[in-house]
């Protein structure tokens, strides 16, 4: 199959050109973007979720457009058995942009949406749990 085969939707298209250096339909092969899962999952965001502190409290999670290309990308890829293409994701994100926000609400969809146990992702604890640094004093 080639790239230009797969049935991508154009609007994920354009959230995917928002990875750099990555292009998830070139290397696809035999796997195929189920945009009904993406959509779905970028959904779950701010119909169950909100923001608990900071300016945001209390309002919707609402995406940024690269965190929805990232998401739609992690679980919108099938491979032919129906089982995710995408066993890890890697973010090289700077600071402060909603990297460990976004892992704590893409692992709320696994525990609490996925319902067969054999494809749900469990995050290692460190990665959802309150950083080892307190936030109560300034970092050297």
């Amino acid at each position: 199959m080639t790239s230009g085969s797969h049935k991508v939707p154009s609007a994920w298209r354009k959230l995917f050109a928002l990875i750099p250096g990555y292009d998830p339909i070139a290397g696809a092969g035999d796997c195929r973007f189920d945009a009904k899962t993406a959509d779905k999952v970028v959904d779950f965001f701010p119909t169950f979720l909100t923001h608990i502190e900071g300016a945001n409290a209390g309002k919707p999670f609402t995406l940024e457009p690269w965190q929805a290309a990232i998401v739609g990308c992690a679980f919108g890829w099938l491979r032919p058995d129906g089982l995710r293409r995408y066993r890890e994701v890697f973010q090289y994100i700077p600071r402060k942009n909603g990297k460990s926000t976004l892992l704590a609400a893409s692992s709320s969809w696994w525990h609490f949406v996925t319902t067969n146990p054999a494809r749900r992702f469990t995050a290692p604890p460190q990665s959802v749990s309150r950083p080892r640094w307190s936030t109560d004093r300034p970092r050297a």
